[in-house]
């Protein structure tokens, strides 16, 4: 394979309907440099941890569950005893992956790419197992929950393991969460939620996270599916490619550090007593020099590069940019 070739095929398992626009001064897309979702997303540890945080917070859920088990190829193929390691790395890499263009790009590219994630999940529907409720990947309310819960992960990976240098992780303030919070609506109404219904500060989000109280079961059915697919990935047949092999156990280990991340409540979700959530907490703590790590750019740029894809890896460096030009203009003017 030719290394245009290789790049070729790199690239393709990101983008979605031609190369993403960056966006600029003539179109900033949906957010701008001065937006917080500028701010967490070019951060190294939001594209490295927010794929394990929004898992826990997803696959508790019972549609959102359901609908993972009943159409996603990884865990088709687990059921067949066909899963490769190489499915379960891409897998991981492409969930957010795809979804930076349209933060990060100009509006063009943001509507190619939730038109695009519309289409896939419009034939994602089904029924909740032990159930007679159906679901579906494309009506507002899975939606909403997938926004809400995908946001939410990328602003606790921040707040929890966002180092800036030596400095530690910390919480945002209160005006900027609730900020966040008000910034994003557009990427849910654009994916297909019902703009009245999507949180537009902390204090909704919690009261959105409340109503969805009863829809926390079931879990047993996709821990069961899920140690399955990544179980048949790692059978000793499938070590032939011993990199992507590690990779997976590196990734899985992951989403237990993970844990320290999310809330209590959360856990309780996934049926970790409190009894347990000291032990989670000094283990997360303990980890939290490896957060520090991805500060130093030559690491956390070569992780977010793997992760996320060159073409939102050159997003983000475009966001860093602009967000640097834009605070060397506001230090002028208050010079």
């Amino acid at each position: 394979m030719t290394d245009g070739n290789r790049k070729q095929q790199n690239v393709s398992l990101w983008r979605r309907g031609g190369a993403p626009t960056a966006a600029g001064p003539q179109d900033f897309g949906c957010y701008g440099p001065d937006s917080i979702a500028w701010k967490l997303l070019s951060h190294s540890v939001v594209p490295a941890m927010t794929v394990q945080v929004t898992a826990l917070l997803q696959f508790t859920h019972a549609g959102m569950s359901a609908n993972m088990i009943d159409h996603d190829p990884l865990f088709e193929a687990g059921r067949k005893g066909r899963a490769r390691p190489d499915m379960f790395v891409n897998r991981h890499r492409r969930t957010f992956g795809v979804v930076v263009p349209a933060i990060l790009g100009d509006q063009a590219t943001a509507g190619r790419i939730c038109t695009h994630l519309r289409h896939v999940h419009r034939n994602m529907q089904g029924v909740i197992p032990r159930t007679d409720t159906p679901y579906d990947a494309a009506g507002p309310e899975l939606v909403l929950f997938g926004h809400v819960t995908l946001m939410h992960a990328a602003l606790m990976s921040y707040e929890r393991a966002g180092y800036h240098g030596l400095r530690p992780p910390s919480r945002l303030t209160d005006a900027e969460r609730d900020r966040f919070w008000a910034e994003v609506v557009p990427f849910a109404v654009m994916m297909g939620a019902n703009e009245a219904d999507v949180p537009r500060s902390a204090a909704e989000v919690e009261a959105f996270y409340e109503s969805c109280e009863a829809d926390y079961y079931n879990f047993d059915l996709m821990l069961r599916e899920s140690l399955r697919s990544v179980g048949d990935a790692l059978r000793p047949s499938r070590w032939r490619h011993p990199v992507a092999a590690l990779t997976v156990t590196s990734l899985t280990l992951s989403h237990f550090l993970a844990l320290g991340i999310i809330p209590p409540p959360a856990r309780r979700h996934a049926g970790i007593p409190a009894g347990l959530d000291p032990v989670i907490d000094v283990l997360f703590h303990a980890s939290r020099p490896a957060y520090a790590v991805l500060g130093i750019p030559a690491v956390g740029d070569a992780l977010v590069s793997w992760m996320v894809g060159p073409d939102s890896t050159d997003l983000i460096a475009n966001a860093r940019r602009l967000m640097e030009v834009g605070a060397q203009d506001t230090e002028r003017c208050a010079a």
